[in-house]
């Protein structure tokens, strides 16, 4: 039991990459092989449900990853964030992706979330996170994320 909690509270925020067909994607730290799909494309895995306990911290971890994508910029920096693991999503965990989502913005970076589970996307519904954002930048999988985050890295699409 202690050991669930504790996983809630500190939960991982792990970099992924994928293969050259982009048919997987896991964390370069655990995988060899793997790569961003561009060097202005990164994708972030969150492994929590999103909640009062650790929305702080994932806020922090974004803030970091934000800043330092935005120190970075030659290219347009795309974030997405892969969003399979957040099964349940109170109100704060909700302020916490509204806070990065802005972030982002302001730092000219865009921010694709992929992977909602259908009862956390219905929650974002509800609470009209998806008409804060644009509808582009939500995704049913990595796979169709990073194919448009790509075409936006092109210059053949905009968020």
């Amino acid at each position: 039991m202690f050991t669930v909690v504790l996983r809630e509270q500190w939960p991982k925020l792990s970099v992924l990459g994928s293969s050259n067909s982009r048919d997987v994607f896991k964390s370069i730290d655990a995988y060899q092989g793997l790569g961003n799909i561009l060097d202005n494309i990164t994708i972030i895995n969150f492994e929590s449900p999103l909640h009062f306990a650790n929305s702080n911290r994932f806020s922090q971890r974004m803030e970091n990853i934000i800043l330092e994508k935005a120190e970075k910029k030659s290219i347009k920096p795309i974030i997405i964030l892969d969003c399979s693991a957040i099964s349940y999503i109170d109100m704060m965990g909700l302020e916490a992706l509204r806070t990065a989502h802005k972030d982002a913005k302001n730092e000219g970076i865009d921010l694709i979330f992929a992977d909602f589970s259908e009862s956390v996307l219905e929650m974002l519904r509800k609470t009209k996170f998806l008409d804060d954002i644009s509808r582009n930048s939500v995704f049913p999988n990595l796979n169709m994320a990073s194919k448009f985050a790509i075409d936006i890295s092109n210059g053949s699409l905009k968020l």
